[in-house]
């Protein structure tokens, strides 16, 4: 969303920095929510998945967007025994919106 506000005094900036940070930290949250239980439930779903989930859903900062990814990352499992792959099967072409994504995220050489 884009909203051009415009602040008439230090309080009202002060206001509004301190409104951005608590949005920034809610979203956050309810982004890591469904990705974890995703990545639970399908352990074979790639950062490219999630990143094209993300582009998609369009309102996501680069800085939430790499708090999700690193969260995947760091919560990535072994496929269980047994486990038939979905995702892994599953190819993702480059993001048009690549320029959204960290430097470290992109995957371009």
């Amino acid at each position: 969303m884009k909203k051009r506000v415009v602040c008439r005094s230090a309080e009202e900036r002060r206001q509004l920095g301190q409104q951005m940070v608590q949005d920034d930290q809610r979203f956050r949250e309810v982004l890591h929510g469904p990705v974890s239980a995703l990545a639970a439930r399908f352990p074979d779903i790639g950062e490219e998945h999630v990143s094209v989930l993300l582009d998609i859903r369009g309102d996501v900062s680069r800085d939430v967007r790499g708090a999700v990814l690193d969260s995947l990352e760091r919560s990535a499992a072994p496929l269980p025994a047994g486990y038939r792959p979905i995702f892994t099967g599953i190819p993702v072409a480059p993001s048009a919106m690549a320029f959204c994504l960290p430097a470290a995220k992109c995957g371009t050489a």
